[in-house]
């Protein structure tokens, strides 16, 4: 399989998206659409985490990475979890902050863990 969605806590507040083993830019439009999808539907708001745990395939990632960026009104606070290399996160950011630009938004948050993500998310509910 090379997606995953699960929820992240009992209270349903935290949803996580993880691109494991081999996938395409294709797995992940879909995996989003259907994720964001679900998550449109619910009333309470939800933070989410997107988590790179196996290399980024080949292909352009602008489309994806723009469509990714048209979230549901009840998503909060995204995270981009990746576990894959700086060199992916450059290119990530680098790619997202020309779609933010473009729709001027403020993209994710980078971190490379789990726990970094949880904690950032956290600290967040605090301010």
């Amino acid at each position: 399989m090379a997606t995953n969605c699960v929820w992240d806590d009992e209270a349903r507040t935290l949803y996580r998206v993880e691109m494991l083993d081999e996938w395409t830019w294709d797995d992940f439009t879909a995996v989003i659409k259907e994720a964001y999808e679900m998550l449109g539907k619910l009333t309470q708001k939800v933070d989410f985490i997107m988590a790179f745990y196996s290399p980024l395939p080949e292909g352009s990632a602008l489309q994806p990475l723009a469509y990714a960026g048209v979230q549901p009104p009840n998503i909060r606070h995204t995270v981009m979890l990746n576990q894959t290399g700086l060199g992916t996160t450059l290119f990530m950011s680098s790619l997202i902050e020309a779609v933010d630009r473009v729709h001027e938004w403020h993209g994710p948050k980078f971190v490379s863990t789990l726990e970094e993500a949880r904690s950032y998310l956290k600290s967040l509910e605090e301010q």
